[in-house]
C-alpha cells in the first residue's frame, strides 16, 4: 500500500497515520465484558474513514486494466463490494460476457492483488431465473450461487432484436465479490 500511495502522489504521512491506525489493537465489548487487546489480520476495518481511499489507491491500475480489457462490463467497486452488470441483445450474450469477466476478476483479486473472493457471500443476480442458473452454473468454480428470489427482485424484461433491456435497474447482473479478504496493510 505504502508504495502505491506514494506512485500515485498519495501524501506520505497521512498514509503512515492510517496504517499505524490500522495496526493499533482493538477492544470488542459485549454485555460489558470488554476483550483483551487484538489487531486486524486482515481486511479493512469497519467504520474507517479512508477505507474507500485505500481500496482505491491499492487497487487502482488493477481495476482499470480490468475496466479497459472488459468494456462491455460494469464494474462498481464500493471498499470491498465488487459488482459486474451487463446488458446485452440475449441472455447468453450476457452470459458470455460476465463469466468471462468474473473469470478475470477471480484471477486478478488473487494473483495482483493478493486477496481472496469470500465465496459464500458471492451470488447472482438477474433479469430471470434461467439466467441467474445458466451464469450460476458457468461460474460454479468461483462460488457464485443463483439467487432463489431472483424473479421476485426484478420486473420481467423481454429480449427483442436488438433492444437493450428496458429498465436500467433489472438489467442482468452478477454481484462477484461482495467481501475481499486482503492482507493488512504495509
Amino acid at each position: 500500500l505504502k508504495e502505491r500511495a506514494k506512485l500515485l502522489g498519495f501524501p506520505e504521512s497521512i498514509t503512515r497515520l492510517a496504517i499505524a491506525a490500522y495496526r493499533a489493537p482493538r477492544l470488542i465489548m459485549q454485555d460489558g465484558c470488554v476483550s483483551s487487546p487484538i489487531r486486524a489480520g486482515r481486511g479493512v476495518i469497519a467504520g474507517c474513514g479512508f477505507a474507500m481511499t485505500f481500496v482505491k489507491i491499492y487497487c487502482r491500475d488493477a481495476f482499470l486494466r480490468f475496466c479497459i480489457k472488459h468494456p462491455k462490463v460494469k464494474f462498481d467497486a464500493y471498499v470491498d463490494d465488487l459488482t459486474l452488470s451487463a446488458s446485452a441483445d440475449s441472455e447468453q450474450e450476457v452470459c458470455d460476457i460476465l463469466t468471462a469477466a468474473t473469470t478475470d476478476l477471480l484471477s486478478m483479486i488473487q494473483d495482483e492483488l493478493f486477496c481472496e473472493v469470500a465465496h459464500d457471500k458471492s451470488a447472482v443476480v438477474a433479469s430471470s431465473a434461467d439466467l441467474a442458473n445458466a451464469i450460476g452454473a458457468q461460474l460454479g468454480c468461483v462460488g457464485a450461487t443463483p439467487s432463489a428470489a431472483t424473479a421476485s427482485l426484478c420486473r420481467t424484461v423481454s429480449y427483442t432484436g436488438s433492444e437493450r433491456l428496458q429498465q436500467q435497474e433489472c438489467h442482468p447482473q452478477l454481484v462477484v465479490a461482495p467481501s475481499l479478504l486482503c492482507s493488512p496493510p504495509r
